[in-house]
C-alpha cells in the first residue's frame, strides 16, 4: 500500500465537510440529495483512486475466469439460466441504477430483521472502505457476534473478500450456511 503524503492528505480533507453535509441531507431521502451526496462523495474515492494510481485495471480485481466460467453453456444449464442471457460480472447499467443507493441509510432495516430472529451476516475486507478467525489454524480476520448478528472483518482484504482471500470466503460461507458463525 501506498501512503499519501501531506498534500494528497489536506486536499481529501478539503472534500469531506462537503460530503459530511451531503450525507446529513441524504435522510430526507430525495433523489437530488442522494445523487449530489453520491457526486461529492465519490470524488473522495476517486482522490484516494488516483493517488494509488493503477492498481489492477480498470475494474481492480481480475473477473475473467469468473464471467467464463458463469457464461459456460453447462454451468448455465446446470443454475437454469437461459444460453441467450450472458453473465456480467460488473455491469456498468446496474452501478448507474444504483448510484443513489450508496448514499441511502440501510441501517434501519436491520433492527426489524434481528428482532425476529433472522441470523445476518455482515463481512468486510479491513482494507475496504471478539473472536479469531481462522482457515486452517491461521488467524484471518477478526469475528463479533452478538444474537442473530454477526460481523466479521477479514485481515489484508479489500472490497472483494473472495478475490483476495478465496480460500477464507469460502470457509466463512460454509460456516455461516451450515449455522456454524452466528
Amino acid at each position: 500500500m501506498k501512503l499519501i503524503n501531506q498534500d494528497d492528505y489536506n486536499n481529501i480533507n478539503k472534500l469531506y465537510p462537503q460530503c459530511q453535509k451531503d450525507i446529513k441531507l441524504c435522510a430526507n431521502g430525495s433523489e437530488d440529495a442522494y445523487l449530489t451526496g453520491f457526486r461529492d462523495c465519490i470524488s473522495i474515492f476517486n482522490n484516494l483512486l488516483d493517488i494509488a494510481g493503477d492498481i489492477n485495471g480498470p475494474l481492480y480485481y481480475d473477473f475473467s475466469r469468473m464471467d467464463t466460467n458463469l457464461n459456460d453453456n453447462q454451468v448455465k444449464k446446470a443454475l437454469g439460466v437461459p444460453s441467450v442471457i450472458d453473465f456480467v460480472s460488473c455491469s456498468s447499467s446496474v452501478y448507474q441504477a444504483m448510484e443513489t443507493d450508496w448514499m441511502k441509510n440501510f441501517e434501519v432495516p436491520i433492527p426489524p430483521l434481528l428482532e425476529d430472529g433472522i441470523n445476518l451476516l455482515i463481512y468486510a475486507g479491513e482494507y475496504d472502505l471478539i473472536c479469531n478467525w481462522l482457515v486452517d489454524g491461521e488467524e484471518k480476520g477478526v469475528k463479533k457476534s452478538y444474537g442473530p448478528l454477526t460481523f466479521l472483518k477479514v485481515h489484508d482484504a479489500g472490497h472483494m473478500v473472495p478475490m483476495d482471500h478465496p480460500k477464507a470466503a469460502l470457509e466463512m460461507l460454509q460456516r455461516w450456511t451450515q449455522g456454524e458463525l452466528s
